[in-house]
């Protein structure tokens, strides 16, 4: 999921993605940044979700909740020098797929979408 607060200088290009996995406490990669290293060998697809808490400056970042916006393929990555095991992953958008929802009438989160939220959120409260 891209959201903010990593502190790796992630880079958000839409149909590719440059992502910093997770910094290990040792020279082992952390559980989810090995997936990520399975679906390179694997050349498996993964599900790319993009979080409202994306810096205001992504043109691609909801202005609410969570968005799927696809499969993309892990089609390599490098290795930090470092003892944390930080690999930084690159993501392309697999062909075939719809365009990501971010711009004119196809853009997701709905003005509609987002009042359900607000009054599900309402109703929520403690």
């Amino acid at each position: 999921m891209l959201s903010s607060g990593s502190g790796y200088h992630d880079q958000d290009l839409g149909s590719t993605i440059l992502y910093s996995g997770t910094a290990s406490k040792s020279s082992t990669p952390t559980e989810n940044t090995a997936h990520l290293l399975q679906s390179i060998e694997l050349r498996t697809a993964v599900r790319v979700l993009r979080s409202h808490q994306l810096p205001a400056s992504n043109p691609y970042r909801p202005t609410s909740g969570l968005r799927y916006d696809g499969l993309y393929t892990v089609t390599g990555c490098e290795r930090d020098e470092g003892a944390k095991a930080l690999h930084r992953f690159r993501l392309v958008r697999c062909a075939g797929q719809e365009p990501i929802r971010c711009v004119g009438n196809a853009a997701r989160p709905t003005v509609f979408e987002e009042q359900a939220w607000r009054k599900l959120r309402e109703r929520m409260k403690w």
